[in-house]
């Protein structure tokens, strides 16, 4: 899971002019919060519990901590491809991540309002 927070890391060290208040307002729509998640090949078409604790922590983050990314983006690497190619796999790693997780976040009442959720399918890469 990682986090661009430059902005925050700005924010943090500038004084509090009125000025530079706005400076920081108009900086705010240059930069965005993603999360990526990195995905783990399926076993016959299944999340693996690696694959599935990524997925459970950004969810306790953003129901427990407040952590609100603009965009969640599930990637999965060239390892994976030849993994997503198996017979046994008829879905890819991600998009089994984003199912997981809207079904994760919707039993545990996590709204998703307002966060993107893309999945980066591995044939793409």
């Amino acid at each position: 899971l990682l986090e661009h927070n430059n902005l925050h890391q700005q924010a943090d060290h500038a004084s509090s002019g009125s000025s530079q208040a706005k400076e920081k307002s108009k900086n705010r729509s240059l930069y965005h919060q993603v999360a990526i998640v990195f995905s783990r090949p399926l076993i016959d078409d299944q999340i693996t519990i690696e694959y599935a604790s990524r997925l459970i922590s950004l969810a306790r983050a953003i129901k427990f901590e407040g952590y609100r990314p603009e965009w969640i983006c599930f990637c999965g690497s060239l390892g994976n491809k030849k993994r997503w190619n198996d017979p046994c796999n008829s879905v890819s790693d991600t998009a089994a991540g984003v199912v997981f997780f809207r079904h994760l976040c919707a039993a545990n009442n996590i709204s998703l309002e307002e966060i993107g959720l893309y999945h980066i399918p591995n044939d793409s890469l």
